[in-house]
């Protein structure tokens, strides 16, 4: 096992923060900051004094052709992803990833703004074929692909999925929900940067935890669980405020939706409800999951 391991990072935002603070605190090796790449000069010379890289870049392919860079980090926007992605691994380097994976970001003739104007399943099955091409790709490498979507390891998520285990519980109901002022993002309200809105950026925290929650459920009664049926309605509430009303809400979606509740079940008949909401009105700004099981403790985290 090598004594260090070399990072290069791609992005330098509010993503890139996190990813830092996680691998200072929980990598148990030592760690060799190389190469951080933004778009913006200001950015990047801000980055490299807070976290310590030796170099700064404009250019992706200085992290890919740097032999030092063990791991490339992606912490740029959503539609960058799969593309850098790809292309690290082809160039023998690890990858995490920040959330989303991927999605559907336009291609040519598509009228603007897409989020409007390209059919939903037109987007679904273009995002498939980009999925499936990613995976092929870290099939034929071997590379290491780490996906940065850690809900499933806060403390909370984690003690139910003991309680769950150790009683052999079962999940009778389960509700998340988060709720937001908006996003640090510039390009958040645009589909062809994001992939979407609201429910991809902060629903797939509630959605992973109680899937995740679901899968220990099924290993401790050791039978198959999985998703029957998906409904959702996704909209935008935000648009119609004047500037006055948007002091306290930040979220400025183009072609994007700013509120989406999701309904699962399961094929053990059991109801999952998700709600992702920009307003900080609705809940404290931050994560609300709550289950009802067949055996105590039955908490909300």
């Amino acid at each position: 096992m090598k004594s260090e391991i070399c990072i290069g990072m791609a992005g330098a935002g509010r993503a890139t923060e996190l990813h830092i603070n996680a691998l200072r605190r929980f990598t148990g090796i030592r760690l060799r900051f190389k190469k951080i790449l933004a778009r913006r000069k200001e950015q990047l010379i801000a980055a490299q004094k807070k976290y310590g890289f030796e170099e700064i870049t404009f250019d992706f392919n200085d992290l890919l052709n740097d032999s030092d860079i063990d791991v490339i980090d992606i912490c740029t926007p959503p539609y960058l992803h799969a593309d850098m992605a790809e292309k690290a691994m082809l160039a023998g380097k690890h990858v995490i990833c920040e959330k989303p994976l991927s999605g559907y970001f336009g291609i040519d003739g598509d009228k603007y703004p897409i989020g409007d104007n390209v059919s939903k399943r037109v987007m679904y099955l273009k995002m498939l074929e980009s999925i499936r091409r990613l995976r092929s790709v870290i099939k034929k490498t071997g590379k290491k692909f780490m996906y940065a979507e850690n809900f499933v390891y806060a403390p909370s998520v984690v003690k139910a999925a003991e309680i769950i285990t150790k009683k052999k519980s079962r999940i009778l109901y389960a509700k998340g929900e988060e709720s937001l002022k908006g996003s640090s993002s510039p390009v958040a309200g645009e589909w062809d940067k994001t992939g979407g809105g609201t429910f991809i950026r902060t629903g797939a925290h509630p959605l992973s935890a109680i899937l995740w929650l679901k899968q220990q459920e099924a290993l401790a009664q050791d039978k198959e669980i999985k998703v029957k049926s998906v409904m959702a309605d996704m909209c935008r509430i935000t648009t119609a405020l004047s500037e006055y009303e948007h002091r306290h809400i930040a979220a400025r979606p183009i072609d994007v939706e700013d509120c989406g509740t999701v309904i699962l079940s399961f094929t053990d008949s059991s109801p999952g409800r998700l709600l992702s909401l920009p307003t900080p009105s609705l809940a404290a700004a931050g994560i609300i999951l709550s289950f009802i099981a067949t055996t105590p403790p039955y908490f909300a985290i």
